[in-house]
């Protein structure tokens, strides 16, 4: 949904004028273009017309259909999203482990930390057991 309302700075008067030219090139026809990409022929005829504008996605997959370059309808920024049963690759999964180590190294939680000063103050209370009665600090 979200590619709905990403902005373009191409108009939809230029974008219907370059499916228009896309169609008319190939001699195909906007109910044929419709059913290429999920819509009607009719909508295409909107879109073509600027009586509404085409979603990002559509306009990636007309590029795509076309085999011309998404910027030319204005679709250069739009991403693919990943299906859910596309695996992640192992190297990503590898990068996310390693991060999740580094944030754990460099922010330990607060039961972490207690751990650590429980053990730094044993290790204090074990030094300062063994010094002379002389040199004993008050703690």
């Amino acid at each position: 949904m979200s590619d709905l309302f990403t902005v373009s700075t191409m108009h939809n008067t230029d974008i219907g004028n370059r499916i228009q030219d896309l169609l008319e090139r190939s001699g195909t026809s906007p109910e044929f273009l419709g059913r290429q990409v999920g819509y009607s022929g009719r909508q295409v005829s909107r879109w073509i017309n600027a009586e509404s504008g085409a979603p990002i996605k559509v306009r990636a997959e007309i590029a795509d259909y076309f085999g011309i370059d998404r910027s030319e309808l204005g679709a250069e920024d739009y991403i693919e999203p990943r299906a859910e049963d596309d695996p992640i690759p192992t190297w990503a999964l590898e990068v996310v482990e390693r991060l999740k180590q580094r944030v754990e190294m460099a922010s330990p939680s607060v039961p972490d930390m207690q751990l650590q000063l429980d053990a730094i103050n044993d290790k204090l209370d074990d030094v300062l057991a063994r010094l002379p009665a002389a040199v004993k600090v008050n703690r």
